[in-house]
Order: structure tokens, then sequence, then C-alpha cells
């Protein structure tokens, strides 16, 4: 059983997360995204891939290279964050951390692993998490 889990905490942590469609149609995410470099579809299909220099309600400016662009909520289609955050990796890894050293301690009767195992899965879980090139969701206008 034990040979099953370097795998299982691999798959675990490379699915992607879930985010509602409801959330993902509130423009004011970009406000929090400020200084985070995203990608964004504009409404003729144009990808623009940039740094996010201010956001309202009603638009966002983005900074490309030399300049700057603002585009309006209705001509923005969905956008992108670039790279997601670790801190998801790491805790996917801390979880199956857990539970692996709660196995072991209740198979070998000792707890003494439980810690270096959460530690491991951890820093094993933020790696891989570090590793992977995943874009996060930002925001999608609703059909």
């Amino acid at each position: 059983m034990g040979f099953l889990t370097l795998p299982a905490v691999i798959v675990i942590i490379m699915l992607p997360g879930f985010t509602s469609a409801d959330t993902l149609a509130d423009f004011g995410r970009f406000a929090a995204a400020e200084g985070d470099e995203v990608a964004v579809v504009d409404m003729f299909g144009a990808e623009r891939l940039g740094r996010i220099v201010a956001a309202t309600d009603t638009n966002v400016t983005m900074g490309f290279g030399a300049g700057t662009h603002t585009f309006a909520r209705a001509d923005v289609l969905k956008a992108d964050r670039l790279r997601d955050s670790n801190l998801d990796g790491l805790l996917k890894g801390v979880a199956v951390g857990a539970l692996v050293g709660w196995m072991a301690a209740m198979e070998l009767g000792a707890a003494h692993g439980f810690s270096g195992s959460i530690a491991v899965y951890g820093s094993i879980g933020l790696l891989l998490d570090n590793a992977s090139k995943n874009r996060e969701p930002l925001y999608r206008t609703k059909p």
C-alpha cells in the first residue's frame, strides 16, 4: 500500500482547483490581482499577456512592455493568472502527509514519524506545485 503513496500525492497535487462560475463572473477579482501577470482574451479572441496595473468594477488597465491599455468590462471574455498559487500544493502535500503519518503511527504504534511525514510530503507538494505551469482562472463572462 505504501508504494502507491507517492504517485497518489503527485496526482492529487496536479489536480486543478475549482472555482464556481458565479465567483469567476465577478469583475472585481481583477482588483485583488493587481501586480500579477495575466492573460486577457478580448471579445475578438485575441490574447494579451501583461501585468495588471489598476482595476475597478468597470475596467482593467494592463501594462505591456512600454505601454498600458485599458480594457472595458464588455471587452473582456476571460482572464487567467499565468501562475497559480503554490499554497494549494503545500496544503495538499500536508494533508497527504498527515494521512500517511497517521497510517504509519497506527501500524507501528508510535507517532514519532507523524511530523516528519507532514514535512516531507508538504515539501514534495510545494515543489511539484511550483514546477507545474498551471494557469489560474481569474475571470469568465457568463454565457
